[in-house]
């Protein structure tokens, strides 16, 4: 996922999710993003993400576990 933090909230829901699949979201930014002359703080990506109508076991997900998973497999041993 990549947009502008106020859109997170707009994009992401748990109809979205479902349809597309829990496992294949992964957090990402286009940080550093410029929006109307002011730069956002990563923290402005990660609180929109934690601010979603979403279970946090999801979030858990698409912030951790999906791209353990995507790099080292469904059994991955990293912590």
């Amino acid at each position: 996922m990549a947009a502008y933090p106020y859109e997170i909230l707009d994009l992401v829901n748990s109809n979205i999710v479902e349809r597309v699949g829990s496992a294949k979201w992964i957090f990402g930014t286009d940080f550093p993003m410029p929006y109307q002359g002011r730069m956002h703080r990563m923290a402005d990506f990660v609180d929109a993400v934690r601010a979603l109508p979403i279970e946090d076991s999801i979030k858990e997900g698409m912030f951790h576990e999906n791209i353990k998973s995507l790099l080292c497999g469904p059994d991955h041993k990293i912590r």
